[in-house]
Formats: structure tokens, C-alpha cells, sequence
């Protein structure tokens, strides 16, 4: 029995007095072959299944454990806490509202001047 590199074919040579003898050995050895790759071939996709059904159930379970929990447990402070350096909304509302104002009292007051303007040229 050799493989062929051109043709990646294993040749297996049966050698008998009776022809037809090692022609049905080697038939029934190629067949015992062929299904002995595939119960292999078998296995392994069928383990490899198992062990992704498995992992998939225990990300599954995981996740549903964590849902379960109570939020003290899934969010946890990491480090110190900080002052915040942005304005809260009553820190700004004097701004903004003197804003808004001087808003309402200068516009009406540019467009008088540049009416002035384009009126006069």
C-alpha cells in the first residue's frame, strides 16, 4: 500500500492465486476503511456539537444568572470617586436667562440699525 504524490490516491496491491479472492479482500477491505473514517469523522463533528451545545448552555446560564442578580452585585465603584466639573442646570439658568434677555433687546435693535443703515446709502 503506497499514495500516489501526483494524484494523492493510496494504491493498495492484493496479490492472490484466485483473482477473484483479492479483488472481494480488497473490496471489503476499502469498504471497512471508508467506514471506519466516517464513524471517525462522525465522532468528532458529534463531540464538537456537544461541546458547543455546552458552551452555548453555559454562556445561556451565565447570562441569566446575572440577570438574576440584584444591581448592588453587577455594578460594582472601581476606584475613587470625583467632584463633576460640569454646571448643574440651576448654576446656569441666571446665564442663560440673561442670554435669552439680552437676545430679545439686541436683535430688534440690529435690525433697526442696519435699517438705518441701508435706508440712508
Amino acid at each position: 500500500m503506497y499514495e500516489d504524490a501526483k494524484t494523492d490516491f493510496v494504491i493498495m496491491r492484493v496479490t492472490s492465486a484466485v483473482q477473484r479472492s483479492a479483488e472481494k479482500w480488497a473490496t471489503e477491505l476499502v469498504v471497512t476503511i471508508i467506514q471506519y473514517l466516517r464513524r471517525k469523522e462522525r465522532a468528532k463533528g458529534e463531540w464538537n456539537i456537544a461541546y458547543l451545545n455546552d458552551q452555548a448552555l453555559q454562556s445561556e446560564l451565565q447570562n441569566e444568572m446575572m440577570a438574576r442578580e440584584t444591581h448592588e452585585c453587577i455594578f460594582r465603584i472601581v476606584g475613587h470617586s470625583v467632584a463633576s466639573e460640569r454646571r448643574s442646570i440651576s448654576s446656569l439658568l441666571p446665564w442663560l436667562s440673561g442670554r435669552l434677555l439680552a437676545g430679545i433687546f439686541v436683535a430688534p435693535t440690529l435690525d433697526t440699525l442696519k435699517f438705518a443703515k441701508t435706508s440712508f446709502v
